[in-house]
Formats: structure tokens, sequence, C-alpha cells
């Protein structure tokens, strides 16, 4: 369902367990007509003005809803009452506060809310959540929040303190905006012995990161994901500019299932003036998508090696929909005695069948419902091969018709090839990958199967 309106919200705690009545509103909002596109980190700081109370933990949402601004008062009156809020306590102790700071570009007064929030622009709190959400945003006179945050007291703004929250061991989400700062963790983490997890992610996270970031969660001290769209690994021609980007999002995301650190560069930063490094590795990274796009694993190896470097990772974790790439960074470790652990996790999903893919979102209805011949083609082929089949042209034939079947879809390339060096086989013998990049339209997409043992 689309919502007409965009709006940010603040939330504030100091009663009772002030995480946890946060969450609670996140989880709830959708129930009072509002639909949460993005959440910040948690922030916490002192009471402003009033009675003595316990430190505030704030954080600013970016939603969407049909509501009025009226109507959208009394909601979050009501989830505040539902979370405990007593209506008469104002200046007190509150288990849940809501306040609406923009809606769209309204600007709106009346005896109960005034939009934009009157004071916003003078509280650090409020500021420095909803820059994270959106570093750019300009408020409805035309100045930007950002501005009005650097002109407040440095003194007001160093008491607004990223919120750590231990459960379990794990902490609350982190942002790590430059290289000098995640090297330094990295050399601290290696130094105390801790079990480390890397995600390495080009962002716009969808299930298939989620479950990459579970494993590591489940498996690691502490985890990091890093969200860096890599231009060395893009071709001329190729979709560098219009990558679909949502750092904000990204960063409520991966805190939902206990991501420790996000490490989000800027490409200046990682890639500075008369950066010249490159990587080659050859036999795996000339077939399938290495023959058409040229360069492509190299930019990919550089900034894998550089990652590697920066977070000092025990484990990393990386998605078996780009086989090839799995196949590429696993050779990359073992060649360079690289001391972390590249671990594979299976292709997750679509409930229809297709592979999730942060490129989906540009599909048009038609090309979205004629993908699914990818997975289809891939699962009839399997039945060929569980059934005895041997002869790979005739295993790919079989693809290649079905996708066919699809008028809207181009093929690139359908080959089988072997799962470690990826070079192509006549007759799959141990453990192998049918890999396929088709495109419909202007979108390209990838899939494979695992075919044969698992080695």
């Amino acid at each position: 369902m689309a919502f007409s309106h965009r709006v940010y919200l603040g939330l504030g705690s100091n009663l009772g367990d002030r995480a946890a009545n946060l969450r609670y509103a996140v989880r709830r909002l959708p129930e009072f007509g509002v639909e949460v596109l993005a959440a910040s980190p948690l922030y916490q700081t002192a009471p402003w003005g009033g009675v003595a109370q316990p430190d505030f933990l704030n954080q600013a949402l970016l939603a969407a809803t049909d509501l009025a601004p009226a109507e959208l008062l009394a909601a979050v009156k009501r989830l505040e009452e539902a979370a405990g809020r007593l209506p008469t306590v104002f200046w007190g102790p509150r288990v849940l506060d809501i306040d609406i700071l923009l809606y769209d570009e309204l600007t709106f007064q009346s005896e109960r809310l005034t939009i934009p929030h009157r004071e916003m622009k003078n509280r650090a709190f409020v500021l420095a959540p909803l820059l994270d959400l959106s570093p750019e945003l300009a408020l409805p006179d035309g100045e930007r929040a950002a501005a009005c945050y650097a002109r407040l007291p440095e003194a007001e703004k160093a008491g607004v303190r990223l919120y750590v929250e231990r459960i379990g061991g794990k902490t609350h989400m982190e942002v790590i905006k430059t290289v000098a700062e995640m090297q330094e963790l990295g050399r601290r983490w290696r130094a105390e012995g801790k079990k480390v997890g890397l995600v390495p992610t080009m962002g716009y996270l969808h299930e298939g990161h989620l479950a990459l970031a579970k494993r590591s969660v489940a498996e690691n001290d502490l985890t990091v994901m890093s969200v860096f769209v890599n231009p060395i690994q893009f071709g001329a021609n190729e979709d560098l500019a219009t990558y679909p980007r949502d750092l904000a999002g990204d960063v409520a995301k991966a805190a939902s299932v206990g991501v420790d650190y996000v490490f989000a560069p800027e490409p200046a930063d990682m890639y500075p003036e008369g950066f010249a490094a490159s990587i080659n590795l050859t036999g795996v990274t000339e077939t399938l998508c290495g023959a058409s796009r040229p360069g492509h694993f190299q930019g990919v190896c550089v900034v894998i090696t550089k990652l590697f470097n920066l977070v000092q990772p025990t484990n990393a974790y990386f998605g078996q929909k780009d086989g090839q790439q799995l196949a590429v960074l696993k050779k990359l470790a073992r060649d360079f005695n690289m001391p972390v652990k590249i671990n594979g996790v299976p292709i997750v999903r679509e409930a229809d069948g297709l592979a999730k893919s942060s490129r989906n979102v540009y599909l048009d209805e038609e090309c979205r419902k004629q993908a699914l011949v990818l997975n289809q083609s891939l699962q009839a082929a399997k039945k060929l091969y569980d059934a005895g089949e041997r002869d790979a042209e005739v295993i790919k034939a079989a693809v290649r018709a079905h996708i066919q079947t699809a008028s809207l879809a181009d093929i690139e390339y359908v080959e089988i090839v072997d799962a470690l060096t990826m070079q192509p086989v006549s007759r799959p013998e141990g453990q192998v990958m049918l890999a396929l990049a088709v495109r419909f339209k202007t979108t390209r997409l990838i899939d494979n199967i695992l075919l044969g043992p698992d080695e």
C-alpha cells in the first residue's frame, strides 16, 4: 500500500526499559496508520528542562501515512498511552514521547500542534538522529537541518551520545564513516582476540543480505556490515550512478538483526587521489560474468582486500547467488594466505522463487512476472540431473528453451562450470554450478544452482 504523506517523527523514552519502549513504538506504529520506512540509531541525552529525571534515549523515524496532521497527532498520543504514558505527565519521566517533526513540506499550526516542531532547530538530540536518516534534509523554510545542527553549541552536541545497548553480549548499532576509525577498531579487536564477522554489501539491503548478517551474528563476538557501492567494480556503461541507495534504511535493517557496526565510507576515503592498486586472479575470473564484465572481479578483489585489511575479520559471509564471486574470493583468500574464513550462504528467494537482489527494484510489473522463468529453468535442470542426465549441453539447452518462453528475456549466458574453478564442464562430475545471466529490458539478473555432491 502506498501512503500519501512522508513524515519525520521524534521518539524519546526515559522510564523503564528505554530501548524496549522505542522498539515497541516502531513495531506498533503500523497499527496506528503509520508505516516506518527507516529508523535512526539510538542516542542518549540529558533531559531538556523541567524536573530532575533520568537521561532520555532518542530516535528519529522516517515514515509514511495517509493521516492528516491532527489525525496523526491523535494516533501517536494513543500509542503513547498504549505504551503506559500518563496523558497528564508533561515534564516528568515518560515511558514514551512521540513528536511530529516534519510533515511533507507543510507549515502548520494549531492550538495543539506546530509543524515543523517549534524547537527542532535548537535541539541536538532531535537533529543528530534526523541527520542520520537524511543528511541533506531541507526544512520547509529552505534551511538545511545540517546547518541548524552546525550552529548549536559544541557542549550541547557533545551531550548527545550514540547509545550502546548490551543485549546478550551484543551492542546496539554504531555507524563508522571513516577508514581511519574502522582500521583502529579492527586493530583493537584483533589485539583483544575478538571473533569478528564481516558482511560486505553494496547496500539497499534485502532478506538475502540479512540472512548473511544473522549467520554472522550467531557465529561471532561481533559483526560488521559494510555498505559501500564500490565504483571500481562497475563498467563504463553499467548502473553505478543509478544503483539503489538507502543508507538510513540499511542502518535500521542491520540493527534489527543484531549487527554491531555498519561501515559506510565515502569513495574518496576508500580510493584517495593517486590510488592505483589492482588485483588480477587468472582462471577463475574469465568465465561467466568475468567474460561479459571485464574488470569487474578485479574491482571486487581490491575492495574486499581493503575491507579485510581494515576490519581484520575472522569470518566473512557472501551469498551463493553471486556464485562466481564466492569462488573468486575463496581463491583470493587462499592465494594471499588471508587469515579469514570465507563462508557461503544459500540463496534467499521471494515466495515465488525469484532470487533476492537489490536490482529487482528496476523490474517493471511485466518484467518481474517474466523473471520467474529463471528459477523455474534451474529447477527443471535439477530434475534432469537428478534423473541421471549428465550431458551438459542437453541440460543447458533445456534451460535456454524454458527461459525463451519469456518474451522479454535476453539470455547473456547459460553455463555449467566446476563449482571451485569456474571452468566449463561437458559432463558434470563432482559439484558443479549451473549459472545464468539474463536481461529483462535494461535489468540484468543472475541466478544459479549447485548440482552434485557438496564438496
